[in-house]
C-alpha cells in the first residue's frame, strides 16, 4: 500500500509516458512486419489512422484527468495518513521496548538519550541525559535533568517528554559553553518524529488537497501573490488541470516514432523515445522553475510546455502524412512551401 500511495501522485506523469512507449512499440511492430507499408500503399493515410486512435486517447485522457485532479491528492493524503500510523507504532515501540535503564540510546528521534532508572509503567525517568546526534543543528548541545516524565499519548496527538529542574548547555559563538537552569522543559516527541519522516510533505501539505480545496487555498494565498508558497500552490492547481493535455502530444510522438523505415535500426526508436521523454521533462522543469520564482506568469509557465509539444507533434504528423516513409520529416527540403529542386 505505501508503494501504491507513492506511485499515485506520479500517475499523471506516468500515463503520457506509457502511452508514448506503448504506441511506439505497437506501430514499430506493424512497421517491422510491413503492415503499415501495405496500408499506405492502398491509400490508407496517417490522418485516417488517427480516427480509431482518437477514441482510445479520449478514454486515456479521461483517466489522466481524473488521476490528476483526484488520485494524485488522494495518494498523498493516504501516504501521509500511513506515516502517521507508522509514527504511532514506532514511538510506542520506542518507549515500551527500546529505552532501557542505564543504556545510551543512539537513535531516540535524532537524539542520544540516557535514563538511569525507569518506572514500571515507563512514564517516569530518573537522572536523564539528552543530547542531539552529531551533525544535528539545535539550540542546545546537551540537557541533563534529575527527573523526567512522558505525558499524553500518540493516539491523542500530544505525546510529550517533560524534564524537571535540569540544566541546558549550549555553545557560545566565540567558544565556551552557556549553562541555563530550567524548572520545566517540554519536548514534543510526536512533532519531532513526524518532521523527520514527513519533511517537506508536512510543510507543503497543500499538495494533498482535493482540487476544490486547493483552489480555495490559492484564492486565500492570492492576497500575497509575491510569496513563493502562493506561486507553488497556483502552479500546482493549474498543472493538475492542464497536465493531462500533454497526453495527446505524447501519443502523437509515440505514433511517429513507431512509424519508421524498415531500413532503420530497431534500437533507434527506443533511443528517440528516451530522448523525447527527457526533452519534454526538461522543458516542463525549466518553465516550472521560472514560474515558481516569479520570472514568468504562472499561467504562461503552465500552458507553454504542453502547447509547444502539441504544436510540434502535430507538425510532425502533418509532415509524416504527406511525405513518403523514407523521407525525413525535419529535413529543410521537405518543409511546407519549399519547392523541390529540378533534376538536371
Amino acid at each position: 500500500m505505501p508503494f501504491l500511495y507513492i506511485t499515485l501522485p506520479f500517475l499523471p506523469t506516468l500515463l503520457p509516458v506509457s502511452v508514448l512507449l506503448s504506441l511506439m512499440v505497437s506501430f514499430s511492430k506493424m512497421s517491422e512486419d510491413g503492415e503499415l507499408v501495405a496500408m499506405f500503399s492502398f491509400g490508407y493515410s496517417l490522418r485516417r489512422l488517427l480516427v480509431p486512435l482518437s477514441g482510445f486517447l479520449l478514454v486515456l485522457y479521461g483517466a489522466a484527468f481524473y488521476s490528476s485532479i483526484e488520485l494524485e491528492a488522494w495518494g498523498r493524503r493516504e501516504f501521509v495518513r500511513f506515516l502517521y500510523e507508522k509514527t504511532q507504532t514506532e514511538i510506542d515501540n520506542l518507549i515500551r521496548f527500546k529505552i532501557q535503564p542505564g543504556v545510551f540510546i543512539q537513535d531516540f528521534l535524532g537524539y542520544v538519550f540516557y535514563a538511569e532508572k525507569i518506572s514500571p509503567d515507563r512514564t517516569h525517568y530518573r537522572h536523564v541525559f539528552l543530547t542531539p546526534k552529531k551533525g544535528a543543528s539545535h539550540t542546545f548541545s546537551a540537557i541533563s535533568a534529575p527527573a523526567a516524565e512522558i505525558t499524553g499519548s500518540v493516539e491523542k496527538g500530544d505525546l510529550r517528554m517533560r524534564l524537571y529542574d535540569g540544566l541546558a548547555y549550549s555553545p557560545k559563538e566565540g567558544g565556551g559553553t552557556t549553562t541555563l537552569r530550567f524548572q520545566k522543559a517540554d519536548l514534543d516527541l510526536l512533532r519531532i518524529f513526524q518532521e523527520q519522516i514527513l519533511g517537506d510533505e508536512k510543510k507543503e501539505d497543500y499538495r494533498s488537497f482535493p482540487i476544490l480545496e486547493l483552489r480555495a487555498t490559492v484564492a486565500e494565498l492570492s492576497t500575497t501573490p509575491e510569496t513563493p508558497l502562493y506561486r507553488r500552490a497556483y502552479y500546482l492547481y493549474l498543472s493538475r488541470l492542464i497536465n493531462p493535455f500533454s497526453l495527446i502530444a505524447f501519443a502523437l510522438f509515440g505514433l511517429l516514432l513507431g512509424i519508421r523505415d524498415q531500413r532503420q535500426a530497431n534500437a533507434m526508436g527506443y533511443l528517440n523515445a528516451v530522448g523525447t521523454i527527457i526533452l519534454c521533462t526538461v522543458l516542463q522543469v525549466v518553465f516550472r522553475w521560472y514560474g515558481e520564482r516569479g520570472i514568468l506568469p504562472i499561467p504562461f509557465a503552465v500552458w507553454t510546455p504542453p502547447l509547444i509539444l502539441l504544436m510540434f507533434s502535430s507538425f510532425l504528423v502533418y509532415q509524416k502524412n504527406r511525405l513518403p516513409l523514407s523521407e525525413p520529416v525535419l529535413a529543410w527540403k521537405n518543409f511546407p512551401g519549399r519547392k523541390p529542386k529540378k533534376e538536371s
